[in-house]
């Protein structure tokens, strides 16, 4: 039976188990981890997953494999599934070359995918390479742009701010002026803005009360 569960898992990647759930079998793509430039090969996930499918075309595949009617067949994987469901924590159910049935802490069924060895799964050492003459597509909130049309357009922003800057020294210096002007026009020199702009009236000179003794 478990080569059976094997090939069908592997040619339609999922295979009901009746009463348990079933296997899944996913794609996962390769992956690169900048931090440590490297790319993860691609590989294949096997799940169990406790929703149930239905599982009339596994068992009309086990009746052809083995040569044997369909009701034979779906007694066969019921006695299969059973078996399965009463592990206890001392028990596992091991399908070669796929994984092993076991039950958790927690009293629940699970399942564990067997390991592949390093030598199946090798990563690829990465090198960033920059092309700054390459012409990228790049996504620009909801437009796709070029890298050359970005750059141009970064470049003609530094452009612009490099020669404005001289216009709004000149209207923050004629502000300023304006503004000098207009309080002088209000304000008269002798105005106190300055310090105490009141009269100084120059006192009677003091009558001296020491004589110099020889």
């Amino acid at each position: 039976m478990e080569t059976l569960i094997e090939n069908y898992l592997l040619k339609n990647h999922y295979c009901p188990l009746p009463s348990l759930g079933a296997l899944e079998l996913k794609e996962i793509s390769a992956s690169v981890r900048f931090g440590e430039n490297i790319m993860l090969p691609p590989y294949q996930k096997i799940s169990f997953n406790t929703k149930e499918k239905i599982a009339d075309d596994f068992i009309s595949y086990i009746a052809f494999k083995k040569g044997i009617d369909e009701q034979t067949a779906a007694q066969k994987l019921m006695a299969y599934c059973k078996n399965i469901s009463n592990l206890d924590h001392r028990k596992e159910k091991k399908i070669n070359h796929t994984g092993t049935f076991y039950i958790d802490y927690d009293g629940s069924l699970s399942f564990k995918q067997q390991e592949l060895p390093e030598e199946f799964l090798p990563t690829v050492s990465l090198q960033r390479v920059i092309h700054p003459n390459s012409i990228h597509r790049i996504r620009v909130g909801d437009r796709e742009r070029t890298s050359v049309f970005m750059k141009s357009y970064f470049q003609g922003i530094k452009k612009i701010k490099r020669s404005t800057w001289w216009i709004w020294a000149v209207l923050l210096t004629a502000t300023a002026i304006a503004s000098c002007f207009y309080y002088y026009k209000i304000n008269p020199l002798n105005s106190s803005l300055f310090g105490n702009g009141a009269p100084v009236t120059p006192s009677a000179p003091q009558v001296k009360t020491y004589k110099a003794v020889n």
